[in-house]
């Protein structure tokens, strides 16, 4: 048994007893119970909420906006195929997948796509290193700092 610590009384282990607060049981969500509780906490004393108050099925533990469509989940389960080393085979088959490929050009001609056009690659291939022929970057230009300056000697 735990000690009391505020003049709140304590939470009864039967729901119909509680008054103030119109409470349905059983709690079916994860959403529902940290709503429950909060409100109750406003005037009971209590460390959790009774095991006989809670029926959350065990694989609702997302909420409603991160569930994932079962098609979804069943494709981004499969195996990915390892990256062609051809650019003409990467394309084609990015155009059968019907992936846009105008914000994230393919070669990779400017530095600031790379990051993007690198993502939308791991999301349809596996990539253990990235074939050069998919790289058409210009050098990167000379630093415009010295790091031995010579007032810093």
């Amino acid at each position: 048994m735990t000690a009391n610590p505020t003049d709140k009384p304590r939470l009864p282990e039967d729901p119909q007893e509680i008054e103030d607060f119109n409470i349905t049981t059983p709690i079916t969500s994860t959403k529902e119970l940290i709503d429950t509780a909060r409100t109750l906490r406003q005037t009971y004393y209590f460390y959790r909420i009774p095991d006989t108050w809670i029926d959350i099925p065990e694989n609702t533990n997302q909420t409603d906006t991160q569930n994932i469509d079962q098609e979804d989940n069943k494709e981004k389960n499969l195996p990915k195929p390892a990256i062609p080393n051809s650019l003409t085979e990467v394309q084609n088959y990015l155009t059968t997948k019907k992936v846009d490929l105008t914000q994230t050009p393919i070669p990779i001609t400017q530095q600031t796509k790379a990051k993007d056009t690198l993502e939308l690659l791991r999301q349809h291939f596996t990539i253990n290193s990235i074939p050069e022929n998919l790289l058409a970057l210009p050098p990167l230009p000379e630093p415009n700092w010295e790091i031995f300056s010579p007032k810093f000697q």
